[in-house]
Protein backbone atom coordinates (compact mmCIF):
# COMPACT_ATOMS: atom_id res chain seq x y z
CA UNK A 1 0.00 0.00 0.00
CA UNK A 2 1.54 3.48 -0.80
CA UNK A 3 2.09 5.92 1.57
CA UNK A 4 -0.74 8.02 1.18
CA UNK A 5 -3.21 5.04 1.18
CA UNK A 6 -1.67 4.12 4.68
CA UNK A 7 -2.15 7.57 6.07
CA UNK A 8 -6.03 7.35 4.63
CA UNK A 9 -6.33 4.28 6.62
CA UNK A 10 -5.12 5.91 9.89
CA UNK A 11 -7.23 8.73 9.44
CA UNK A 12 -10.16 6.84 8.78
CA UNK A 13 -9.83 4.96 11.96
CA UNK A 14 -8.87 7.93 13.95
CA UNK A 15 -11.78 9.77 12.73
CA UNK A 16 -13.99 6.83 13.69
CA UNK A 17 -13.12 6.99 16.95
CA UNK A 18 -12.89 10.61 17.65
CA UNK A 19 -15.88 11.71 19.10
CA UNK A 20 -16.93 15.07 20.15
CA UNK A 21 -14.99 15.40 23.39
CA UNK A 22 -11.81 13.95 21.94
CA UNK A 23 -11.92 16.93 18.89
CA UNK A 24 -12.75 19.51 21.09
CA UNK A 25 -9.53 18.95 23.59
CA UNK A 26 -7.09 17.93 20.78
CA UNK A 27 -4.55 20.62 20.16
CA UNK A 28 -4.48 22.63 16.70
CA UNK A 29 -1.63 20.95 15.06
CA UNK A 30 -3.53 17.35 15.46
CA UNK A 31 -6.78 19.23 14.16
CA UNK A 32 -4.69 21.03 11.45
CA UNK A 33 -3.40 18.01 10.31
CA UNK A 34 -6.50 15.73 10.12
CA UNK A 35 -8.19 18.98 8.23
CA UNK A 36 -5.25 19.16 5.48
CA UNK A 37 -5.53 14.54 5.18
CA UNK A 38 -9.29 14.56 4.59
CA UNK A 39 -9.62 18.31 2.29
CA UNK A 40 -8.41 20.42 0.00
CA UNK A 41 -9.54 23.81 0.70
CA UNK A 42 -11.91 25.35 2.50
CA UNK A 43 -14.57 27.69 2.83
CA UNK A 44 -16.67 29.69 5.22
CA UNK A 45 -20.66 30.08 5.05
CA UNK A 46 -21.86 31.99 7.83
CA UNK A 47 -19.99 31.07 10.88
CA UNK A 48 -19.55 27.67 9.25
CA UNK A 49 -16.08 26.20 7.90
CA UNK A 50 -17.05 24.19 4.83
CA UNK A 51 -14.21 22.11 3.56
CA UNK A 52 -13.41 20.31 -0.38
CA UNK A 53 -12.79 16.42 0.00
CA UNK A 54 -10.45 14.59 -1.13
CA UNK A 55 -10.35 11.47 -2.87
CA UNK A 56 -11.44 9.21 -1.74
CA UNK A 57 -13.20 11.05 1.56
CA UNK A 58 -15.38 12.63 -1.14
CA UNK A 59 -16.46 9.42 -1.85
CA UNK A 60 -17.54 8.68 2.10
CA UNK A 61 -19.45 11.88 2.35
CA UNK A 62 -21.60 11.77 -0.11
CA UNK A 63 -22.78 7.98 0.92
CA UNK A 64 -23.02 9.75 4.26
CA UNK A 65 -25.94 11.97 2.47
CA UNK A 66 -27.84 9.15 0.57
CA UNK A 67 -31.84 9.97 0.38
CA UNK A 68 -32.06 6.40 -0.36
CA UNK A 69 -32.88 4.45 2.80
CA UNK A 70 -31.62 1.07 1.61
CA UNK A 71 -32.36 -1.75 3.87
CA UNK A 72 -34.40 -3.31 0.55
CA UNK A 73 -37.75 -4.06 2.43
CA UNK A 74 -40.43 -6.46 1.46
Amino acid sequence: MSEIGELAVKVLVLLQRLTDDKWATADIAKKRCILEIVCLNYTIDGKTLCGIMRKPFDVLAKGLRSTNGGGGGS
